[in-house]
């Protein structure tokens, strides 16, 4: 067993591109959503190429767990680590992502959950910024985000917290 470990933002994808350099081929993700994502990414990302013979398992130690959840993994450690162990692998689809950065080149990104951008990325950034617990900081992300992200997309015309939050 090789444990990495992550130090920042982004730093799963080149673990996992690692991991199966050095001919993994069963990586468990110890994280959330986006920790996994990183992991696909790093997966997936590195020659374009479909990960047939590749493994992943999840044991849940993120914020919002929202993988976690549509896989029916248990939340408590000891219970996700039984389930790895009785489990049965399953294939599952994955998006691929093309979009231009704004430079004007084009990158790509994997996703196995969802895929979010515009006010998803802005609520996320402020919840994670607040080292509280998930659904506590995804409700402080989505009430100082949502308002500011209105007003962008009203067209520079103020949209107000009444009807943000009424209609």
């Amino acid at each position: 067993v090789t444990v990495y470990e992550t130090k920042a933002p982004g730093h799963a994808i080149e673990l996992a591109a690692e991991a199966i350099d050095s001919d993994h081929r069963t990586l468990i993700v110890v994280g959330g959503d986006g920790t996994m994502n990183e992991v696909v990414n790093g997966i997936l990302l590195k020659d374009e190429s479909p990960a047939s013979g590749i493994t992943v398992g999840l044991i849940p130690q993120g914020t919002g767990s929202d993988f976690r959840r549509t896989l029916r993994v248990p939340l408590d450690e000891q219970a996700a680590i039984e389930t790895l162990q009785s489990g049965t692998a399953a294939s599952l689809d994955v998006m691929k992502v093309i979009y231009r950065l704004p430079d004007g080149t084009d990158a790509t990104r994997y996703s196995v959950n969802l895929t979010s951008f515009g006010m998803g990325g802005a609520v996320a950034a402020v919840a994670f910024g607040t080292h509280l617990p998930g659904d506590v900081a995804r409700h402080i992300g989505d009430f100082v985000e949502t308002p500011r992200v209105f007003h962008l997309a009203g067209g520079g015309q103020p949209i107000s917290q009444a009807q943000l939050f009424l209609e």
